[in-house]
């Protein structure tokens, strides 16, 4: 399983599993990251923080969509109603030293970052894979956490993700996202590769 996570522009989206720790600590000791964002709560994309963060000075923040912050800081999964079997067997074993994250904000409503850290980006809801899924979106790009799964051969084509909470949802996040950004904008997932934003509405 590969689990992405991105820094860009002073941001640092997703922190991968616990086992990704060191790799985050480094990024944390030799790059400008001064915001942390995590797209939503499950141990894959949160889960190496709380080590991370007790081992560097970083005094930087945390944020998290207010309706999957509960789960982060207990240690927990944000729930999901259909689930392949890939990611259930793959938890078992990457789940392992899964420890709250305490010191993190909430997200409440979409946001500029533009006032509060000078980065021209964008915080917005797209639910879906869970209830507080959110995208980082740029001029011409977006990190989409797992609203849609990147492919991992040579297809550059999105697929619905393994597991969600909500399919509809899912969709209608598409249909938002497609309103900030081109058809040939790049999006980021948090498995698998970039593709473009026309590839995801293909979907619908």
């Amino acid at each position: 399983m590969i689990f992405n996570f991105y820094e860009s522009q002073g941001i640092l989206i997703d922190a991968g599993p616990p086992s990704y720790y060191k790799n985050v600590m480094n990024l944390l000791n030799q790059s400008g990251i001064k915001l942390i964002i995590i797209t939503h709560g499950h141990y894959d994309h949160y889960g190496s923080l709380s080590r991370a963060l007790k081992e560097v000075k970083w005094k930087g923040k945390v944020l998290a969509h207010e309706q999957d912050i509960d789960f982060i800081k207990k240690g927990q999964n944000a729930p999901v109603k259909k689930v392949s079997q890939l990611p259930k067997l793959t938890a078992k074993f990457y789940m392992k030293g899964l420890t709250p994250l305490k010191n993190i904000s909430a997200v409440k409503k979409d946001m500029s970052l533009y006032d509060d850290y000078g980065i021209e980006a964008e915080i917005i809801h797209t639910p879906g894979h869970t209830d507080g899924s959110i995208s980082v979106v740029f001029k011409d790009k977006a990190y989409i956490g797992d609203l849609l799964r990147g492919s991992f051969i040579r297809s550059n084509k999105p697929s619905y993700p393994w597991a969600y909470q909500d399919l509809e949802k899912i969709k209608a996040s598409i249909q938002k996202l497609s309103s900030f950004l081109d058809e040939d904008a790049v999006l980021y997932p948090g498995h698998g590769k970039p593709f473009k934003m026309k590839d995801a509405t293909a979907l619908l």
